[in-house]
Formats: structure tokens, sequence, C-alpha cells
């Protein structure tokens, strides 16, 4: 069901089972952002685009721009370019990511009594987010 469809009822049930701890948090990779040029972009988007910045045009013409997979895929078309070099490019783009800061939305979601996160993406700023001063609750995180 979609967020925007629910019912007052539906987002009462779900502030419910928030307050008492009774919920799940599952964050993917459309809630890790950075400012890029004074606007937020997702981390993803802006991984496609250094993944795809200097690619032959021929393949370039083939990526949408949304698509983290397929940029890969192409990225290892490339001459020079395989599957090893691809993940140590990836590697490298989220370990300066993890200098960053986290935004509103993770300190916010950090700051709510979920019984349990499961994070399916590599930036770290959820985590970040729980281990800021005041919070005495123990955590989990498994990589």
């Amino acid at each position: 069901m979609s967020l925007c469809q629910w019912a007052e009822e539906d987002w009462n049930v779900l502030l419910y089972a928030i307050r008492k701890g009774k919920c799940i948090l599952m964050l993917g990779p459309e809630t890790a952002t950075a400012d890029v040029d004074g606007q937020s972009q997702l981390l993803f988007h802006i991984l496609t685009n250094q993944l795809t910045q200097d690619m032959d045009p021929k393949y370039k013409a083939h990526i949408d721009p949304d698509n983290l997979l397929e940029a890969a895929q192409y990225y290892c078309l490339q001459p020079g370019h395989d599957k090893i070099g691809l993940q140590l490019k990836i590697q490298a783009f989220y370990t300066r990511q993890r200098a960053a800061s986290p935004g509103p939305l993770h300190r916010d979601l950090a700051a709510l009594p979920f019984s349990l996160a499961i994070l399916s993406t590599p930036d770290e700023m959820f985590e970040i987010a729980l281990k800021e001063p005041g919070d005495e609750r123990l955590f989990a995180v498994a990589k």
C-alpha cells in the first residue's frame, strides 16, 4: 500500500507501534543524501553520475541516470575497468561519504524507539545518528 493512500487509522496504528517499540525500521538507499552545489541529492545518484562521467558516449546514452545497477554493468564494459575496479571505486565513494554527518531524517529516525533497524545501504549516516550524545541504547550493526 502506498503511503499516500493510508487512512488516518493506518497512520495512528503505525505511530502507536513506533511509540511502543513494536516496529522495525527498514532504510534503503533512498534515505542517504549529500549536498551537491547547494542541493540535496541521493547518494546513489551521485555515485551513478561518477561511474558514467568519463564513459564512452555510445554506452552512456543507454544508461538510466536513476539506475545504479545499469551504470555499474556498463562501467565494467569500459576498457580498463573490471569488477574489482568497480568494487574499489564504490568502496572509496562510501568511505568519503562516511565523513558526512547524518541529516535531520536520520537523526529523527534514530530518536524513535524502533525495536530493530534493517539497513540496505552502505552509508553509515543512521549508525552515526544512533551514536550521537545522549543516546544510551545498545545497538548491534551487521555488515
